[in-house]
């Protein structure tokens, strides 16, 4: 097993002081959860983290953070997971489904629970979200924000985090032209202010359906894919949706290696964009996709 933020580390992959990473996705496939999976990464770095959420409630938002961190499930205390068996270069031979019991949001006394939890995470949690609704957040907006922090709370952050940056405001009469700048400006901020910018696109109708997405798959102007320093495009069959599987595809890597695919194993019931982690091997995992899915029910999303 390796895992997966050692292995993008290895290539240049991650949280980056004046960069933009892009997470390119279909429509509700994960984006969110994934942009909380490098927040998670970040504060466990110690590191200060903006989360500006543009869609979700910041209720929402700092739930499935405490998900993420502490594994709790929504309902269901019996949940499952794939556990990857690897060869010795970390690539995928085959899985193993796994079955665990986890406290739920449901248990009496978990909210003390919890809150021991997080007393324990102390001056880990240097984390702020904020809820801006959907199409009005401006550049100028965004920038007067970050001053507001910095001189009043003295909070200057080393990541920022846009769910998502297609949901901050843009002209509809002319949503190309406004969509492309504003990755622009996302990666001018992230340069400036000497942080890095984390944010996802939604993948346009080619995408929809499609095994693997590439950067042809960016939806209304492909310049953000030239803007993005790095362009994780997420992947999930319904197939693999069943087994709690999805694939991550370095589409794009600014100077260093692109290309390779992740798989991951994972379980949103308790918040894990990532439980296990290898490196794809194409024909022995589509093979082993299709024997544990043959003749199960295809589940609602």
């Amino acid at each position: 097993m390796i895992n997966i933020l050692d292995y993008f580390n290895k290539i240049g992959i991650g949280p980056t002081p004046g960069e933009l990473l892009t997470i390119l996705a279909a429509t509700g496939r994960g984006k969110s959860w994934g942009l909380i999976y490098f927040g998670k990464y970040a504060l466990l770095q110690r590191w200060r983290v903006l989360h500006l959420t543009l869609e979700m409630g910041e209720s929402s938002v700092a739930m499935r953070y405490i998900q993420s961190f502490f594994s709790v499930a929504r309902r269901e205390s019996r949940v499952s997971h794939p556990i990857f068996d690897v060869d010795g270069e970390g690539r995928f031979k085959g899985f193993d489904i796994n079955e665990i019991d986890r406290p739920t949001l449901k248990d009496d006394g978990i909210q003390g629970y919890l809150k021991s939890k997080i007393k324990k995470m102390g001056s880990r949690w240097q984390l702020v979200i904020k809820k801006f609704p959907t199409n009005s957040l401006t550049m100028a907006g965004l920038r007067a924000y970050l001053d507001q922090l910095e001189m009043i709370h003295f909070f200057i952050p080393d990541v920022i985090i846009v769910d998502y940056a297609d949901l901050m405001h843009i002209d509809a009469a002319n949503v190309r032209l406004e969509t492309g700048q504003v990755y622009k400006d996302l990666r001018g901020l992230a340069d400036e202010r000497f942080c890095s910018v984390l944010t996802a696109s939604q993948s346009n109708r080619l995408g929809e359906g499609v095994r693997l997405i590439t950067l042809k798959h960016f939806a209304e102007d492909y310049s953000k894919a030239a803007t993005s320093d790095v362009v994780l495009s997420y992947n999930q069959t319904p197939e693999e949706k069943m087994l709690n599987l999805a694939r991550l595809f370095v589409a794009k890597n600014r100077d260093e290696e692109s290309g390779r695919t992740v798989l991951l194993s994972q379980n949103y019931h308790t918040g894990q964009f990532c439980l296990d982690s290898c490196l794809m091997k194409l024909a022995e995992y589509w093979e082993q996709v299709d024997e544990d899915t043959r003749g199960r029910p295809n589940e609602k999303d």
